[in-house]
C-alpha cells in the first residue's frame, strides 16, 4: 500500500463509507481541499500549512533537502564538503534532523525515552476510579506517596525530554542558518 504524503492537500477527514451516508460533508472537504490547493498555487502557502506551520515547515525542508541531496547538479566546494559526495551526506542528515523536528511536535512523541512511562500508566490505570451519584459521574484518583512521587518523575522526566527537544531543534535551525547561503542548485 503506498504510503499518504502528510504534506499532500487532498486529504479527507473520515472513512469513504461515512461521506457515503454524509454526502454533503464530502462536498464541504473538497472545497477546502480546492481552496487550499489555489491558495498554494497562487502564495506559496496554504491555509492548513499555517495553522501547522511548526510540524509542516520542518517537513517541506526536510523534502526540499532530500530532493536536492538526490537531484542536486553542483555542492559548495568549500570546507567542510570537500567532495559532492559529502554534500550529499551532510543534506541527508540535515533532512532526517528536521525530519526529527517535525515529528517532535507532535503529541507524545519519544515517550519511549520516559521510564517511568509504564509503571506511571500502570499506576493511573490502578488509581483511576468513577462514583455516580445519580446523573453526575465522577472520577477521580486515588494515589499513595509513592504514587504521587511516581507521578512527579514522570512529568519531571516529560519536561527534560521536551527541553532536550527544543534545544535540538534549535541546534538544527542553528545549522540551517549558518549554511542557508550554501544550499542551492
Amino acid at each position: 500500500m503506498k504510503k499518504k504524503n502528510p504534506l499532500s492537500l487532498w486529504t479527507y477527514s473520515y472513512r469513504k463509507s461515512y461521506y457515503i451516508l454524509h454526502p454533503w460533508k464530502w462536498f464541504y472537504d473538497t472545497y477546502w481541499n480546492f481552496r487550499n490547493w489555489i491558495h498554494r498555487a497562487n502564495r506559496g502557502y496554504a491555509y492548513v500549512d499555517v495553522w501547522n506551520f511548526c510540524d509542516w515547515y520542518p517537513r517541506v525542508a526536510a523534502e526540499a533537502l532530500r530532493y536536492l541531496a538526490a537531484h542536486g547538479s553542483t555542492y559548495p566546494g568549500v570546507k567542510p564538503w570537500s567532495t559532492p559526495e559529502e554534500w550529499r551526506e551532510y543534506l541527508y542528515y540535515l533532512a532526517n534532523r528536521l525530519q526529527r523536528c517535525a515529528d517532535s511536535q507532535t503529541f507524545m512523541f519519544g515517550i519511549e525515552r520516559n521510564e517511568y512511562a509504564e509503571a506511571f500508566d500502570k499506576m493511573m490505570t490502578r488509581a483511576y476510579h468513577c462514583t455516580k451519584d445519580g446523573d453526575i459521574v465522577r472520577a477521580h484518583f486515588d494515589m499513595t506517596d509513592e504514587d504521587k512521587e511516581l507521578r512527579d518523575k514522570y512529568f519531571a522526566r516529560i519536561k527534560e525530554l521536551q527541553e532536550a527537544d527544543r534545544a535540538y531543534d534549535a541546534e538544527t535551525f542553528r545549522w540551517i542558518g549558518e549554511d542557508i547561503g550554501r544550499i542551492w542548485d
